[in-house]
């Protein structure tokens, strides 16, 4: 089971409550894809609660461990200074200011078009670097050595489930092949 953002750890959260009641004797290992997963809001200490810590791998949707002041950062590093007007100028014509000045060390606030572009310039990197203890390669490896089902939730309204879920589930398809069974399940709209 993949939880991506806050709302595919809520869906989580109700498949463990439901597994616990109904006595599953061995339910779904939990990965949660997320910015800012730390275990200390609500839905995150009733996961730990729930599972323990060592049913739960964290992954974040963002290309590396660093904290980025904005969503424009992962595009600007010292190896591109030199194109840094360039890459502004393309990044206008694809992105909104205010998606641009998106906090992405703590979400995507609704901004499907940033989490997406951010788990692809993860997955990119990691394509590029080798990066075999990325935990997005672990849970590829995982998912190809048990020939398990894969379920993704998420939103279709928020920033990085309706962005990484589709990612997610391309990348999962070409990485394990087309025999993966993948279900999807998409929390609508639920607050304003």
């Amino acid at each position: 089971l993949i939880a991506v953002g806050g709302s595919g750890q809520m869906i989580a959260l109700a498949y463990f409550r439901l597994a616990r009641l109904c006595g599953f004797k061995e339910p779904a290992h939990l990965y949660i894809m997320d910015s800012d997963f730390v275990g200390d809001n609500g839905v995150t200490k009733m996961l730990d609660k729930l599972l323990g810590k060592k049913r739960i791998s964290t992954i974040k949707p963002i290309p590396q461990d660093i904290n980025y002041n904005s969503f424009s950062d992962i595009f600007h590093n010292n190896e591109n200074a030199q194109f840094d007007e360039k890459i502004d100028n393309v990044l206008g014509l694809l992105f909104t200011q205010e998606e641009l000045n998106t906090n992405i060390e703590k979400g995507m606030y609704g901004k499907p078009p940033v989490g997406s572009t951010c788990l692809n310039v993860k997955i990119s990197n990691i394509e590029t670097d080798k990066n075999v203890n990325d935990p997005l390669i672990k849970l590829v490896n995982d998912i190809s050595r048990s020939n398990s089902k894969v379920v993704i939730c998420g939103s279709l309204f928020g920033g990085t489930g309706a962005g990484g879920v589709p990612t997610l589930a391309k990348y999962i398809r070409d990485k394990v092949g087309p025999d993966v069974e993948i279900t999807i399940i998409d929390l609508m709209r639920w607050f304003h």
